[in-house]
């Protein structure tokens, strides 16, 4: 199992360090889409700042809603960097059938089709985002401890997961259906839920709470780790009940998925 993910590793190094190159070379693009998604970093802490001076959080203090907001952008512009290529890409592929090609690589086709290579300016903005958090628990005096950042990173990573497997969910969709253009983006355009602490949710009806709570806790519950926040036991049983339905249906829809296009391309 360790070579085999060493191996994976390599392969992702390999293919950021290619994209990377590639973009470095194209310059004038580069500075571009660098501040395009500076624009859109410093738009959401202009609105963030609007909500939180209008609307009262319970049990979330000033610094706290600043932590969390920079986990957003963390956990944001990291789902762009790791996955938004290949949602666009992969659709496309399945739709003209150069899926075939992701097929014959001696990979696994998850991987191949969903960890393409990265924009440089999405990495860069979450480092900025990293900065910001450090900065805001600095001027804050927010304490944490070396057992609160592993269980943050754990939790992030785990997030990040939880959001790969709703886009595989939902790209699988195209090879039953054709080619849909809209599943390529539905887990980022309702990335305003991951902004808010799911508390607040919590007092919202029945289906408000069955949908919108488990996708605010991919921010929620790292940040409450980090902070060293009591995790309520309703939510954290929530989040890996999360976990395991959808790591075991995004598996098992793309393995469906598969012999259904291979089928059909036969």
């Amino acid at each position: 199992m360790f070579i085999q993910l060493k191996k994976y590793l390599r392969l992702f190094i390999a293919i950021q360090s290619a994209g990377m190159a590639k973009e470095i070379q194209l310059r004038g693009n580069l500075i571009t889409t660098l501040i395009g998604s500076l624009c859109y970093f410093y738009l959401h802490l202009i609105s963030f700042k609007l909500v939180i001076g209008h609307f009262q959080f319970p049990g979330w203090d000033t610094g706290q809603l600043w932590t969390l907001l920079f986990t957003f952008e963390i956990f944001t512009y990291l789902a762009f960097f790791f996955f938004w290529r290949g949602l666009q890409l992969t659709p496309k592929e399945i739709g003209t059938g150069t899926f075939d090609v992701i097929l014959s690589k001696p990979f696994n086709s998850r991987f191949i089709a969903f960890f393409r290579n990265g924009s440089f300016h999405n990495l860069a903005s979450a480092i900025i985002s990293v900065v910001y958090l450090i900065f805001i628990l600095i001027q804050y005096r927010i304490h944490t401890t070396l057992f609160g950042i592993i269980f943050y990173l754990l939790g992030l990573a785990i997030s990040l997961w939880i959001f790969h497997c709703i886009s595989v969910l939902f790209v699988s969709l195209n090879f039953k259906n054709g080619y849909l253009p809209g599943t390529s983006g539905i887990a980022f355009e309702i990335q305003e839920i991951y902004k808010y602490p799911a508390t607040i949710f919590s007092s919202s009806g029945f289906m408000i709470r069955l949908f919108i709570i488990p996708l605010s806790l991919l921010t929620t519950i790292p940040v409450t780790s980090l902070l060293l926040r009591p995790v309520s036991p309703a939510f954290l049983v929530t989040y890996l009940i999360s976990l395991i339905i959808l790591s075991f249906w995004s598996h098992h829809s793309w393995s469906s998925a598969l012999r259904h296009y291979s089928s059909a391309s036969s």
